[in-house]
């Protein structure tokens, strides 16, 4: 279901896989930063409301150049909010466009939540592919997944689907915790 639409983007809500997609359309190349910062902060707001566990951004029409101070203030002001919401992963339809492409890996670089597993693709279609393996994995129930589970998953995943793991040393804390129980006498 539509639950947004600008000029610049539309932002779709699938509650039956807890997915958020976001599709940019061609007029983007006409976005100022401010617009930018603008769209993004409308796209936090979705994901406060929705909570999904995935998110599709199909950049594919991206036209607008992520320069590296909205990277930055994406860094501080969007990013921060993906372990809040439980969002999971993240996959990118990338632009063809070389400034764009170049621009959104970079803003993938730039976050430092280490929360969540992101890819890259060429099409939308082998982005909803790869989010469906994971999805019958284990995330499409909806529940949050117990540390026992989330490394599970992880592992799932790197064999799998070659995806990036991004994750944070309180990720990798409780995982050498979790690892301590399992083998403390009882």
């Amino acid at each position: 279901m539509k639950v947004y639409e600008s000029q610049y983007k539309e932002v779709h809500f699938y509650p039956e896989t807890q997915l958020l997609e976001e599709v940019w359309y061609e007029k983007s190349k006409l976005m100022r930063e401010h617009e930018f910062k603008e769209e993004m902060l409308v796209y936090v707001d979705l994901l406060k409301k929705h909570q999904p566990q995935g998110v599709l951004v199909n950049s594919q029409k991206l036209l607008f150049t992520i320069a590296p101070s909205v990277q930055t203030w994406m860094a501080e002001q969007v990013f921060v909010v993906y372990p809040s919401v439980g969002m999971r992963y993240k996959a990118f339809v990338m632009s063809e466009e070389f400034f764009t492409h170049v621009s959104l890996e970079q803003h993938l670089e730039e976050d430092r939540t280490n929360y969540f597993i992101s890819k890259t693709f060429e099409t939308r279609e082998a982005a909803l592919a790869c989010l469906k393996r994971s999805w019958q994995h284990n995330f499409h129930q909806g529940a949050k997944s117990s540390l026992y589970q989330d490394l599970k998953d992880l592992i799932f995943l790197i064999l799998h689907d070659s995806w990036h793991a991004h994750f944070s040393n309180q990720f990798w804390l409780g995982i050498k915790l979790w690892a301590k129980s399992c083998f403390a006498p009882k």
